[in-house]
């Protein structure tokens, strides 16, 4: 493989909307041999000690927690549903009226679609402001930053902590 489709495939596996299907190069429906099989080809490609890429300890962080994350049948039924709550949420969030619709239609958020037209494919590593919001326990900490980058980023349940 090339320099370019090199550069290529690794922007596409650090893409943050990459799903783990995504990240291993698997469709979702992909039975387990399947997944396994596109593992190791991806971790063969990538490891450290055979890659000279720039990026190759990262693509392969990622590609190792992508496949954790489906590697047997209990991880893949949780994954797909983390999946499929995030969708519903992302289209909750889409039409509210709230902060989100705000930060969408405002300039952070003319600039987000310009940043992802311009990086489509990650290969710029082109990133916004860090942005930091500070406040009390159960204050929408996350909620805030989640309407910001207007998308789910934060795991729910208990024992997580912002």
């Amino acid at each position: 493989m090339d320099d370019q489709a090199m550069d290529a495939e690794a922007a596409a596996i650090l893409r943050q909307e990459a799903t783990a299907y995504d990240v291993l190069g698997v469709d979702p429906r992909a039975d387990a041999n399947a997944i396994r099989r596109a593992y190791h080809n991806r971790s063969m490609r990538w490891h450290p000690d055979r890659c000279n890429h720039a990026r190759r300890t990262e693509v392969m962080q990622r590609i190792n927690s992508s496949y954790e994350s489906v590697r047997d049948e209990a991880r893949r039924a949780n994954y797909d549903e983390s999946l499929r709550a995030a969708a519903r949420r992302a289209r909750r969030n889409r039409d509210s009226p709230w902060i989100g619709a705000t930060m969408r239609n405002g300039a952070y958020g003319r600039l987000m679609e310009f940043v992802a037209k311009v990086d489509r494919d990650g290969v710029f590593e082109m990133t916004l402001p860090t942005i930091v919001v500070v406040g009390l326990e159960s204050h929408g900490k996350s909620s805030l930053m989640e309407r910001l980058a207007l998308r789910d980023v934060f795991p729910r349940g208990g024992g997580f902590v912002t």
